[in-house]
């Protein structure tokens, strides 16, 4: 049987809870043994500029706890990454040259504080800012490390030391890091890079595989790989959503998903679902707010033009199970 966004979500899509927060929200990511069958484990975190990190109820949208970081003048600091690690039993956060670390089930300020690098003068570790974290599903104990100085950095669990320091050349810095469902191969997503790169972990520890979209912006574009390991999603700047085979390394499935940066294209984690969320930040000083002939909100500049402001979240039906080639498939979306 085919299935279809309409068939399951309807055409209109309404939020379940709200949470408010105080200020911009860097990061956030779900309790990795997240069930709906179990309300205890229905619940995400939040990184809040310049607040503690915020575990959150997905049922009832109520707070938890939190987990305070606090930088060298005591002040409290919010991390630019967030991840669980495999069990969900430690919180780990992305700093400047630090990764913190809390034990899950106690919240407050206790923590462990690991350095990337020795010192801010040392030309040793991984230096900057780590801006994306990521665990190898291989229960191996390695976890990767994404920074904005444009490296990404291999660490052990167990004791937390870096075994191996991946450089990138060109593009800007690391915006987001991804295993493969075998743990053999690092996905990398970076500012200001019309490419995701794909590292060998295993042997080399160079870049094997680049999937190409357009990405010449500052703006996060995160992308995702499908539950069987075979496909990557992503958007571009131009609106358009691409799927590549990872087999092939060859695009096989593009169209047109929204009128602005699709700034996420994410699998559902069981159902031949994709979901999509576009946007970006505008200077509506620069002209005149009007909508245009299809209902969507445009910016008028001086010349006549119109910019799009199109944020949206997109539900789009894959017709396809998982195991069954991409190019057999077509799509259909509600928004």
């Amino acid at each position: 049987m085919k299935i279809d966004s309409s068939t399951i979500l309807g055409d209109t899509l309404t939020s379940a809870i709200a949470v408010k927060e105080a200020e911009s929200i860097y990061d956030f990511c779900w309790y990795p043994f997240m069930t709906s069958a179990d309300p205890s484990t229905c619940c995400f975190l939040t990184s809040v500029r310049d607040h503690p990190v915020h575990l959150w109820d997905a049922y009832t949208g109520q707070l938890r706890c939190s987990y305070a970081a606090h930088d060298h003048l005591d002040e409290v600091q919010a991390p630019t990454a967030l991840a669980f690690n495999l069990d969900g039993t430690k919180l780990y956060c992305g700093f400047n040259n630090l990764i913190q670390i809390f034990e899950t089930q106690r919240p407050g300020k206790d923590s462990e504080r690991r350095p990337t690098t020795p010192t801010k003068r040392s030309r040793e570790g991984q230096k900057g800012l780590i801006s994306s974290i990521a665990f190898n599903p291989d229960r191996s104990g390695m976890y990767a490390a994404g920074s904005f100085s444009k490296n990404v950095g291999l660490y052990d669990e167990r004791n937390d030391e870096l075994l191996d320091l991946m450089k990138l050349g060109d593009g800007g810095g690391i915006t987001q890091v991804q295993f493969s469902m075998d743990g053999c191969y690092l996905f990398s997503a970076s500012r200001k890079s019309d490419e995701i790169q794909c590292w060998d972990i295993r042997n080399t520890g160079e870049i094997i595989a680049r999937y190409q979209r357009k990405g010449d912006t500052n703006q996060r574009i995160n992308f995702d790989l499908d539950p069987s390991g075979r496909y990557l999603s992503t958007g571009d700047q131009d609106g358009r959503i691409l799927i590549y085979d990872l087999k092939t390394h060859e695009l096989v499935k593009e169209f047109q998903g929204h009128r602005d940066t699709v700034s996420a294209a994410g699998f559902h984690p069981s159902l031949p679902l994709l979901a999509s969320c576009s946007g970006q930040r505008r200077d509506l000083l620069s002209g005149q707010l009007v909508m245009d002939g299809d209902g969507i909100e445009c910016i008028r500049e001086d010349d006549g033009t119109c910019i799009p402001i199109d944020s949206r979240v997109c539900i789009w039906g894959l017709p396809y199970h998982y195991d069954t080639p991409m190019e057999e498939s077509t799509l259909s979306g509600d928004s």
